[in-house]
C-alpha cells in the first residue's frame, strides 16, 4: 500500500469575515479517518452592553472513513464524495442535508495536499435558511472560557 501524504501544519487566517453570524466547517483527516465539526457562531446583542458571541455545534462526526483516497488514485472523485459517520449504536450518522454540499467541498479541502487557495468561504444567500435559531441554539450553547484549564 502507498503511503498516505499528511499535514501536520497548523493552518493559519485563511480569511477575514464579518458579519453577525457565521456557519464554520472543519474537517480534520488523518489517512482515511475523518472528524467533521460544523458550529454556528452568532452575536447576541444586549441594549448598551457589548455583543456577546455565542456558539452551537450544529454537527460533530468523529472516526469517520472514506474508503477512496481523494489525495492520490482517485482525485477524480474529489467534490463528489464524503465520509461515513457513524453513530455510537453503529448506525450511520450523516450531517443533516442542508450540510452535504459544504461537507462535500470541505472533504475535498482536506484531500487536496499540500494546497494554498482558498477551498470554502460562501455568503449565505438569505437568513431564511438558516437551519438552527438563535433561541433553539441556546438549548445547546456552551462556554469556552477556562473549560479544562487551569486557572
Amino acid at each position: 500500500m502507498a503511503a498516505a501524504r499528511q499535514n501536520f501544519l497548523p493552518n493559519g487566517i485563511h480569511a477575514v469575515v464579518i458579519a453577525d453570524e457565521l456557519v464554520r466547517v472543519e474537517m480534520f483527516r488523518y489517512e482515511t479517518t475523518y472528524h467533521l465539526l460544523i458550529s454556528k457562531h452568532w452575536l447576541q446583542r444586549k441594549d448598551g452592553e457589548r455583543p456577546e458571541l455565542k456558539s452551537a455545534i450544529l454537527f460533530l462526526g468523529r472516526n469517520g472513513s472514506l474508503d477512496t483516497e481523494l489525495w492520490d488514485k482517485d482525485a477524480a472523485f474529489r467534490g463528489g464524495a464524503m465520509p461515513h459517520f457513524y453513530a455510537r449504536s453503529g448506525e450511520l450518522a450523516p450531517p443533516d442535508a442542508t450540510w452535504t454540499n459544504a461537507t462535500l467541498k470541505i472533504t475535498e479541502a482536506a484531500c487536496c495536499c499540500g494546497c494554498r487557495h482558498s477551498h470554502l468561504l460562501e455568503a449565505s444567500m438569505s437568513s431564511s435558511s438558516s437551519p438552527v435559531s438563535p433561541e433553539q441554539a441556546e438549548e445547546q450553547h456552551f462556554e469556552f472560557e477556562n473549560e479544562g484549564m487551569p486557572a
